[in-house]
This record gives structure tokens, sequence and C-alpha cells, in this order.
């Protein structure tokens, strides 16, 4: 009886009677001579590569099944040692993905080279060839994004009446510049005056500078009316801890209008510690008020908290009035 010889080694079937057939070119008989009582073929085998009896057809596969040996030279040995972990099947499947000519750049249309990997498992798809070259890959690359924003916090946040500013309309030009003057600093402001005098203006024009030239600094501001009512609300709701670590951790904290605080004992007491935690993390803190010295002080519920708060206001803010 003659056996046939396969003729195509490239493309191996996946069913397990042609899988043996790649591996032993000579085909067994047919399932009618087995029958028939015919004997079976055995492929000889190669010299120096196998010895002693017939091993397994799963271990001879895996020992014929080898890579091209440009790869094998590049690999490392975590990539070899996944290599040795592949089984049959894997392995016939990575060599044929990969045997299928150089791939083609999709903007100069030159072939790609390069070696396949296979140390990667399916979570990074080690079956993926390139479709970019290097070069264009380079002059392709999208910009990355920038993690500073590009509008500044004066831009996100500034009152819609206070963005249109003429210095011809201060009423106290020599008081803004004074305040348009200051660096950021560990000492603060407190501007104070009767109203209309340009106070908040002036603040959120020296604000539109300091976010312009540094827009990484976290600044937060609040009115005296809004600060109290939102801790007191928190208060209720029990994430008044994690808004106040927010405060005293801010690099700049400006509060408009000091002197209509929402005076109770519980809100006092708050902006006291918050303002005497962020002078001793030298971080400043801004104030406006229309009142002071014993006008403000007779404003707060508790005197003792009054006189300590309006000492450290004093001492770590710069004195500017209108």
């Amino acid at each position: 009886m003659k056996f046939t010889v396969e003729p195509n080694l490239q493309k191996p079937s996946k069913t397990a009677k042609e899988l043996v057939s790649v591996v032993f070119p000579l085909k067994t008989p047919p399932e009618e001579s087995r029958r028939a009582g015919a004997p079976v073929a055995h492929a000889p085998i190669p010299s120096g590569s196998l010895s002693g009896p017939p091993k397994p057809v799963q271990e001879r596969i895996s020992e014929v099944i080898v890579p091209p040996q440009e790869w094998h030279d590049h690999w490392n040995e975590f990539q070899r040692a996944r290599w040795e972990s592949m089984g049959p099947d894997e392995r016939k499947e990575f060599i044929s993905f990969h045997s299928q000519g150089l791939p083609t750049c999709r903007y100069c249309k030159q072939p790609v080279e390069y070696i396949p990997c296979p140390s990667f498992g399916r979570a990074c798809n080690e079956r993926r060839r390139p479709s970019v070259c290097d070069l264009c890959s380079a002059s392709h690359r999208r910009p990355e994004k920038s993690e500073v924003p590009t509008s500044t916090w004066w831009d996100r946040n500034c009152p819609d009446d206070l963005r249109n500013f003429d210095i011809s309309l201060m009423p106290n030009v020599a008081a803004y510049r004074r305040v348009y003057a200051w660096n950021y600093q560990p000492h603060g402001m407190v501007l104070h005056g009767v109203s209309h005098r340009g106070k908040t203006r002036s603040v959120w024009e020296l604000l539109r500078k300091i976010s312009a030239e540094n827009r990484s600094l976290k600044i937060i501001a609040t009115d005296g009316t809004s600060w109290g009512d939102e801790c007191a609300a928190r208060f209720k709701d029990n994430t008044v801890y994690d808004w106040l670590e927010e405060q005293f951790k801010a690099d700049l904290l400006f509060i408009d209008d000091l002197d209509k605080l929402v005076h109770t004992d519980r809100v006092e007491a708050e902006v006291f510690r918050i303002f005497k935690l962020r002078c001793e993390r030298q971080l400043p803190t801004i104030f406006t008020t229309n009142l002071v010295e014993e006008k403000l002080r007779a404003r707060f519920a508790n005197a003792e908290i009054a006189a300590a708060f309006l000492e450290r206001v004093f001492e770590y803010c710069e004195d500017v009035p209108f």
C-alpha cells in the first residue's frame, strides 16, 4: 500500500488527524484498512532528534513546533519561558499569525519590521501586529493633554458683574494699586472701609493676576454669609470636617464681607480654627469688611473668640484701608 506525503506544512489543520500528519509526513492507513487488519505505518524518526521508543504525540509536537531563529535570538529568558509554556495549538496559531509577511505602515505604505513577542498575555493582545512604523508613529503622535487647565481659576469663578474692570472708575486708585501689587506670600490682607469703595473688585483683579501667573494654585473665594450658612448646614449632614479641611488646605482663601458672617458660637469657633491653622501652615487669607476694631468685635457672639481672632487677623494680614 502506498502512503502519500503531505505537501503543505505551513498551514496545518486544527483537527487531531491532520495535526498528526504535520509532524509525521506519512499518513496512516484509512479506517477500512485498519478494520481489515492492515499494518499501521509510522513515520521514520529523524536521526538525532528523538531517542528511544516513540513518545506520545503531544510531546513530540511540542518539540517539533519551533519559532524562526531570528525571533528566538531576540527573546529574553522570560519571553522564551513564555514560549515554552504555550501549548501546541497556541504555538501553531502564534507562528501562523506572525508568518503572514511583514505588515505595511498605513501612512508611508512601507513594510514594518518587528519581532513578535510571546511574553504578553491576552490583556496586551499578543496577536496584534504593528500598523505604523516608528517614523510615522512619531510624526503622527497626538499631543499629550496638559494637566494644567487652559482656562484660569479666575475665568471659571469670577462673578459676571466683576469681569469688566476700568481703573478710572475706582474710587481709591492708590488702595487698589496697593492691593494689586501684593504677591503670593504667607501674609494675607484685610481690606476695610465703607461700602462701594472697590474692595471686592480690587481683590478679584488681584485673583485674576495670581491665577494667571500660577494656574496650579487652589483658590477658594466666598463671602461671610455663604461661609457661615454652609458651615452650619454641613454640621447637620456630617460633612463639615471634609469641607473644613478643604478650607484650611487651600493655597489662598478669600472671604468677602467678614462682618456679615453668621455669628453663632459654632461658626465663630470654626472660622477662628481655620484661620489659626492657615497661619500655622503659612497660607495667606484675604478678608474684606465694612467694620473694624470695636464695631467688628461687637458683631461676634463670643467675646473671647472675637478678641483672639481679630488679633491674629491684624497680625498675619496687611492692613489696607479703603
